[in-house]
């Protein structure tokens, strides 16, 4: 495949002028997520300014993968009944900023695909990352944020260069063996990484966002390396599971190496209740999509 110099990947970053601005919703809602003593009443108003959050919410929280005794029929009922003051965090700024980014224009682009990849990596990475050592054990929110907005880039590439990587799509619908990413820098210039990357920085996301964004595969000790190995595991668990029901194992004996208190036991454990809640997993990607 043809090499991209890193001098023309930023002149073609630098010429997607019409990838908007963060939403004022997803502002605050970002401001909320760093302040632990936020309380349910602000975050509830931040929410309730914007009707097409709300609603997703409200479809996700009533959805059968969440659903408490009885209707939610409010915000705060969603955050004290049903999905918690966590979850509505992390969900509220993954919806708001995918809803900044336009892929209908994208032909083959599945945006329910791409919220049941998001969500379910996030599930399966909150669960395993509680079972590692308390010592090493990052904070799970933050472990589920990072989850939900690991494939961020695909949406810019679906919004910004909609034909382009249409034709990346397609190449990969023939031929299931490329390499998704290899395919996108020879048509694109440069693939989903460094594109989600490249936002998450200009939107001033959490570092372990855009590290765990541009580094989800990588092996090393540097910082947020316990990130990176649960949702990696779990993202690629992830995309074998929608081809394969017998997806193999979430962990291998690396991972179980690298994490004291991660084991073979717990993670068959997780897998067997994520498989039990797929149905409904799909359910709540149609919602929020």
């Amino acid at each position: 495949m043809t090499q991209v110099s890193g001098a023309i990947i930023e002149e073609q970053l630098g010429n997607i002028k019409h990838i908007p601005p963060m939403s004022q919703t997803a502002t605050q809602l970002l401001n909320a997520v760093s302040d632990p003593d936020i309380e349910i009443g602000d975050l509830v108003v931040v929410i309730e300014r914007d009707p097409g959050l709300s609603a997703r919410i409200l479809g996700v929280a009533n959805s059968a993968y969440f659903m408490r005794a009885g209707p939610v029929n409010s915000i705060q009922d969603a955050i004290i009944r049903s999905l918690g003051l966590n979850l509505v965090k992390g969900l509220g700024i993954s919806i708001a900023l995918a809803g900044s980014l336009n892929p209908k224009a994208c032909r083959g682009f599945d945006l329910g695909r791409y919220w049941y990849e998001a969500l379910g990596t996030a599930q399966l990475s909150r669960r395993l990352v509680q079972c590692v050592s308390p010592k090493q054990r990052p904070d799970p929110e933050s472990v589920y944020l990072c989850g939900l907005l690991h494939n961020l880039g695909s949406l810019v590439l679906a919004h910004a260069f909609p034909d382009l990587f249409s034709r990346t799509i397609e190449q990969c619908h023939q031929d299931p063996e490329l390499d998704p990413r290899l395919v996108q820098r020879e048509i694109i210039g440069f693939d989903e990484v460094t594109a989600g990357e490249w936002l998450a920085v200009r939107w001033h996301l959490p570092d372990a966002v855009a590290q765990v964004i541009a580094s989800l595969d990588a092996d090393d000790e540097g910082q947020f390396r316990v990130h990176r190995a649960v949702i990696g595991a779990s993202n690629r668990w992830i995309k074998r599971y929608q081809t394969d029901d017998d997806a193999g194992y979430i962990v291998d004996d690396l991972l179980i190496t690298k994490l004291p208190g991660i084991d073979m036991t717990g993670s068959l454990v997780i897998e067997d209740w994520f498989k039990k809640q797929d149905d409904s997993l799909h359910q709540v990607s149609r919602i929020v999509a």
